[in-house]
């Protein structure tokens, strides 16, 4: 992972499957590497990922004058990607209703099908799919007695290097993943010293 410090974020060319993508932490705005399968092209996307093929044209025409001619856009097959982005709306959704009613065991599974989801059309290690990661783990940890340890040591581990790896070693979203896996262990041998 390379870290690119930039005053000017615009030299970075759009693509609807970015190579890169922007951090921002209090005034500081750092460019990410998130992916190396564009011939060494770093690329960021200047819109919201999880739009459709069309609003994503119109945005950028509108915005920034150009039509994308990413990967992604070029090989469209509209029918699939709607279907797929309809399936994450609708994940969104009612993963955040689930959580509204504590109802978190529902919420997990919504959680579980939009990281399938995002794995279709979102670079590995995107903002997004960070973000998604940390919802996921924060929600094992409140099942975590009908959960294994193993699926959650593992899920804290894959979270922890996703974040750290998308956001930065400094952002305070790293720092509180550690802290929140820290204290998860802490609570672990606490608990296991008390059964012994």
């Amino acid at each position: 992972v390379v870290i690119v410090d930039d005053d000017d974020e615009s030299i970075y060319d759009h693509s609807c499957r970015p190579t890169c993508h922007t951090i921002f932490n209090g005034i500081y705005l750092t460019i990410r590497i998130i992916s190396n399968d564009s011939n060494n092209e770093w690329t960021i996307n200047y819109i919201d990922l999880l739009d459709t093929y069309e609003n994503r044209q119109n945005l950028l025409y509108n915005n920034y004058y150009f039509h994308c001619q990413c990967k992604r856009c070029l090989e469209n097959n509209n029918r699939n990607e709607l279907i797929l982005l309809e399936k994450i709306h609708y994940e969104e959704q009612q993963m955040d209703k689930f959580i509204n009613k504590n109802d978190y065991l529902n919420a997990y599974q919504s959680s579980k099908n939009l990281l399938n989801y995002y794995d279709n059309i979102l670079p590995y290690y995107h903002a997004y799919v960070s973000l998604q990661h940390i919802k996921h783990l924060k929600l094992e940890l409140l099942l975590s007695e009908t959960i294994s340890d193993i699926i959650l040591q593992s899920t804290m581990k894959n979270t922890h290097e996703r974040v750290q790896i998308s956001m930065g070693e400094n952002h305070p979203l790293t720092q509180g993943i550690r802290k929140l896996c820290e204290q998860y262990k802490l609570e672990m041998s606490i608990k296991q010293r008390q059964i012994n």
